[in-house]
């Protein structure tokens, strides 16, 4: 089922990451990669219809933008915090990730650096039941505390793009990597989504 491909009539770029609010409504973010690489690379792609966005399609089916290309010109990964009342976004392209602050008709405010990234770029996000964010890296995942200290690295050999939190317990950390999959489990639990 096609959830959302088109804005205003035109079509999207690549979206990417997703994360789904309590209320039912879908959040993602539009990035250019998958247009780049998969329609002929960054010269030969045909033209983009819409800047590099974030969205967020409310259980109606309504698409609504909800940070534009000037707010986050690079977005990727997502991830709500525990009480969903914030919104993490990546911006690769500054090598940073925002908080921004959720109304409760779905409008974003704030969006203030949480965390600049030492490693090449952020990628994918998520949180663990304690509130921390982890963060994909190139030199593998950085975990911050809720009020954006580093607390330390889980360092890969490769670079890493994404991570979830997985199992009955959701104690098992998987991390996608260059060009691998690892397992880990761990003593902490993931955040569960959807409440």
């Amino acid at each position: 089922t096609v959830i959302a491909d088109r804005f205003q009539g035109k079509r999207l770029n690549s979206p990417n990451d997703a994360v789904v609010h309590r209320d039912g409504a879908i959040w993602f973010t539009d990035p250019p990669y998958g247009h780049q690489l998969y329609e002929g690379g960054a010269t030969r792609a045909p033209q983009r219809e819409l800047p590099t966005n974030c969205y967020r399609v409310d259980p109606t089916g309504r698409v609504d933008m909800v940070v534009s290309e000037d707010q986050v010109p690079d977005p990727n990964g997502l991830a709500f915090s525990l009480d969903e009342r914030q919104l993490y976004i990546v911006d690769t392209r500054r090598k940073h990730l925002r908080r921004f602050d959720v109304a409760d008709d779905g409008t974003l405010t704030g969006g203030g650096v949480f965390a600049e990234c030492d490693a090449g770029g952020f990628d994918g996000v998520r949180l663990d039941s304690a509130g921390r964010l982890w963060a994909a890296a190139h030199d593998g995942l950085h975990c911050f505390d809720p009020d954006g200290t580093l607390i330390g690295k889980l360092r890969l050999p490769e670079s890493v793009s994404n991570l979830t939190f997985g199992g009955r317990k959701r104690n098992h950390l998987y991390i996608t990597a260059t060009t691998s999959l690892y397992s880990l489990r761990v003593n902490i639990n993931g955040a569960a989504y959807p409440r």
